[in-house]
């Protein structure tokens, strides 16, 4: 399980997709899930409490290459 932002925890294998919604000012991550549903996170990593949506990618990513991973090996 990978915690994207303080109330948003998301498991890598569910993610159908991640895209990048940027725009002048802001920069958003959006998160669809296996059955369809969009999540938006928007990507703040200097306020106190912020999201670091980059960071939360490469985690999504790795823990979905990992879940694959163990996969074969019990294939």
């Amino acid at each position: 399980m990978i915690k994207v932002s303080d109330d948003l925890i998301v498991n890598p294998v569910h993610v159908a997709s991640i895209s990048w919604d940027r725009g002048h000012t802001y920069t958003a991550m959006i998160i669809t899930m296996a059955d369809g549903t969009k999540h938006r996170v928007r990507h703040d990593p200097y306020s106190l409490g912020g999201n670091d949506c980059y960071k939360a990618e490469a985690l999504i990513v790795a823990g979905y290459e990992k879940a694959m991973e163990a996969a074969e090996r019990m294939a």
